[in-house]
């Protein structure tokens, strides 16, 4: 069957929810500003293309390639990005709430300021990503390999990162509080200036590996930086715990 092909269109401000795009291929098309409500976007291929402003609440991206593609400054609850590979996309001051990235591949992306509690990368490979400023609170990174991200000054208060593979990232000022780290690979990862207060199953081996300074706040409230034995990666109370949940499944 011959994929759809779609390029160089202006659909914006178009009344599209519940569209059916799937296996289709967009190349510069514009959408800035569309209702695309519960649209499917499922193993599609897009480059090049604008969602801008669009309100898309439950849209669905499964397995789609996206390819320079902006979704600046629009709403995204509860998206499915399952399995999607995604390079060089925009999704800053994106209300991306509840949305669902499990499995996906991302390279080269900006979510600055975005809007994200309770987002789920589990299982995911993400490189040399933007996350400044963002509201990660309860986000999962569960088993996931993340590498040459930055997070400066970002809410990931109870964030989850149970075995995750967190190298060569930068956290400098971002809030971790009743984050949990239960096996994750801290490896070479920037703590400085970050609140860790509270931060659950940190071992001396991980925070000898991460770099902590006078500016970080340890688990157990104390300041930095970390000298093994000092007892400062046990949190002094208990954050209460995420409510367990199956990784990807969406919404």
């Amino acid at each position: 069957m011959t994929r759809r092909l779609l390029e160089r269109l202006n659909l914006e401000g178009a009344l599209l929810a519940g569209t059916d795009y799937t296996e289709a291929i967009l190349d510069r098309i514009v959408f800035d500003g569309a209702d695309l409500a519960g649209a499917v976007f499922s193993d599609s291929s897009i480059t090049d293309t604008s969602l801008r402003t669009v309100q898309a609440h439950g849209v669905r991206f499964q397995g789609a390639t996206l390819t320079r593609t902006s979704f600046a400054a629009a709403t995204l609850t509860d998206a499915a990005f399952h399995q999607c590979r995604m390079t060089e996309c925009h999704f800053s001051d994106t209300d991306l709430s509840d949305a669902n990235f499990h499995g996906a591949h991302a390279q080269f992306c900006r979510f600055e300021r975005s809007a994200m509690p309770r987002v789920r990368f589990s299982g995911s490979r993400l490189q040399n990503c933007e996350f400044g400023r963002a509201n990660l609170e309860e986000a999962r990174f569960g088993s996931m390999k993340l590498r040459y991200a930055h997070f400066t000054n970002t809410n990931l208060i109870n964030a989850d990162f149970r075995n995750a593979a967190i190298q060569l990232c930068d956290f400098y000022g971002a809030v971790l509080r009743g984050a949990h780290f239960l096996g994750a690979d801290l490896s070479n990862v920037d703590f400085r200036k970050a609140d860790l207060e509270g931060a659950r199953d940190l071992t001396q081996t991980q925070l000898g590996r991460a770099l902590t300074d006078e500016t970080t706040i340890l688990p157990n409230g104390s300041r930095g930086p970390y000298m093994r034995r000092s007892g400062a990666e046990r949190p002094v109370y208990h954050w209460t715990p995420l409510e367990e949940e199956p990784d990807g499944v969406s919404g």
